[in-house]
């Protein structure tokens, strides 16, 4: 298409910041502590682009931000595309063919070229050229490869996290039903409303590509399963998806620039508003580690392809190392993290703990809320029984009158309550004499035995577990007959199902170790024990994925060692 006069003609060139009086009357510019506490229905109210300028507050990048000046750019661009749309429009509808388009397109398929090309050709915005394919992996990122100030500022770049958010902030203002969609590794806009429906990827050099759904699901990265079983990603993203999205740029960064400690508000809050995003959590449940580790050892995690668990018994009581607020927000992160890996018990407890330090946080009892919601609908837990209305006053309450079927059950509660503390009593003192299978065996029965939010057992039985692992008297999967004979392992003659949970903790264990191979092999051990649980195959996917990740990077740096001269003096 054409190209329009030069951007100083058309009023978008470098602009010297301005004062508030360029923000539209009434406007209400809010703080980010504000946008951290609102409510899903609070932020639909709010422009997607004022949402994601505010997430870039105070981030490495942003220091000369000014968001009242970006809003009055922002509706600078906008004014330029509605003045290209209109000229250009009458052209089109005279004579589509004199705009050599490669197929025949609508109306709204030519406004979204005629918006795209006048942003980047007219709007000079462009992919910054330092975040292409290979380049500036070691650098870390700011807020203008992330967030839209980037590219409304003079040097006008962004990446696949910030140019489609222009596009949807600008399209809505002219009246288009543009939305956000993603996948885990990219994202791009959308034009879904009257009777059409098609992608907008622009972050790319010259105008822009309509690819399908089947081409971002393949690319840059084919999906995982366990994103497909998901079902957060390639739909249209709500303002609680972009908001969670914005706010995981911004932790990112601060990430990034190990500002570990900064980004907890904004992992915990992405997380709350994006509960079916499976990438939020394992990237957060990795930062409480590396604030943790600030914390206890005055530095951060070393960036190797081995990292400790983070049930490692060296930070000790969290309440000791940060403030009750923060660590609810840790424990948030956690349950969050657990919830996407289906660890019904470790979720229930993380939640409930985290509801317990901080009551006055109304996200902890809506995430608890929402997850045991969930979980009743799925059928994993029975219906919580409702709270019989008090009686009116002056209404004599008839004392409830226990039946023979309630002393029964209060009775078995009673027999399995004792149950669980001798199993719990054997379990420690096998511990103590080094006797790990034994003690395996005793905690997981006393874990059967508990009540589901109750996962003290599984914590006893992941340390007894992660010592044997430590020792190297970790077991082989599956042994044949005679040697299930000669090893006498207690472990053998549990339930198939009750073996499972072991193998599934062992696996657990090994991958936040980084032994992902091993990893692999656990899983698929639990797997085979309890082919009824899904969860177990989804796991050895993950971890198979995360040795492939690691293999690669291997291979690269030996790559990138072959590929140096040697030191002077060499031989």
């Amino acid at each position: 298409m054409e190209t329009q006069a030069t951007n100083d003609q058309q009023g978008i060139g470098p602009v010297r910041p301005g004062n508030g009086d360029s923000v539209p009357r009434g406007m209400h510019v809010p703080t980010l502590a504000e946008i951290l506490q609102m409510a899903p229905a609070e932020l639909s109210r709010l422009d997607i682009g004022l949402r994601n300028l505010v997430c870039a507050t105070a981030l490495p990048g942003a220091e000369d931000m000014d968001i009242p000046e970006c809003m009055r750019r922002l509706e600078v661009l906008t004014e330029h595309v509605r003045l290209r749309t209109e000229r250009d429009l009458v052209r089109f509808r005279d004579n589509p063919a004199q705009f050599n388009f490669p197929r025949a397109c609508t109306e709204n398929f030519f406004r979204i070229v005629t918006l795209v090309c006048a942003l980047k050709d007219d709007g000079g915005l462009h992919y910054n050229p330092e975040r292409t394919e290979g380049k500036g992996e070691d650098m870390p990122f700011d807020s203008k490869d992330m967030l839209i100030n980037g590219l409304l500022s003079d040097q006008r770049t962004g990446t696949c996290n910030s140019i489609p958010v222009l596009i949807v902030a600008v399209g809505r203002r002219l009246g288009y039903t543009l939305y956000l969609s993603s996948t885990s590794h990219h994202v791009w806009a959308r034009w879904d409303g009257g009777g059409e429906r098609f992608n907008i990827e622009a972050s790319c050099p010259g105008g822009f590509s309509d690819f399908d759904d089947e081409h971002f699901r393949n690319t840059p990265f084919p999906m995982r399963q366990v994103d497909i079983e998901s079902g957060y990603y390639l739909k249209n993203h709500t303002p609680a998806d972009e908001t969670a999205l914005f706010l995981f740029s911004r932790a990112w960064v601060l990430e990034d620039h190990q500002r570990f400690e900064e980004a907890l508000p904004a992992w915990a809050r992405c997380c709350f508003l994006a509960p079916a995003e499976p990438i939020y959590p394992r990237r957060a449940f990795d930062a409480t580690f590396d604030i943790l580790h600030v914390r206890k050892f005055g530095k951060p995690v070393p960036r190797g392809l081995v990292r400790k668990p983070l049930t490692d018994p060296d930070f000790g009581d969290l309440r000791k190392l940060l403030p009750p607020r923060e660590v609810a927000l840790i424990l948030l992160i956690q349950a969050h993290f657990h919830e996407v890996r289906g660890q019904i018990g470790n979720a229930i407890q993380s939640y409930r703990q985290a509801c317990d330090i901080d009551p006055n946080n109304p996200d902890c009892k809506a995430d608890r809320e929402r997850y045991m919601k969930r979980l009743e609908d799925l059928g994993k837990i029975p219906p919580r029984k409702t709270t019989t209305p008090a009686a009116s006053e002056g209404t004599k309450r008839i004392p409830l009158v226990q039946t023979p079927s309630n002393e029964l059950k209060a009775a078995s509660g009673r027999l399995r309550a004792k149950m669980v503390l001798q199993q719990e009593q054997m379990g420690l003192e096998f511990e103590l004499a080094g006797n790990w299978a034994q003690a395996e065996v005793a905690f997981v029965r006393a874990n059967a035995f508990a009540p589901p939010d109750d996962v003290k057992y599984w914590g006893h039985l992941h340390r007894v577990m992660h010592r044997e692992i430590m020792a190297g008297q970790s077991p082989e999967p599956n042994p044949p007959e005679s040697e299930r004979v000669a090893r006498r392992d207690l472990r053998l003659g549990l339930p198939p199902q009750l073996q499972a949970v072991i193998w599934s903790a062992r696996g657990r264990i090994l991958e936040c170790a980084g032994r992902f191979h091993q990893a692999v092999i656990a899983y698929r051990e639990a797997f085979r024990l309890s082919p009824e649980a899904k969860g177990y195959m989804l796991s050895a996917r993950s971890a198979a994925q995360w040795e492939g990740a690691r293999r690669r990077a291997a291979k690269k740096l030996l790559r990138e060692f072959d590929q140096e001269p040697p030191p002077q003096g060499a031989n």
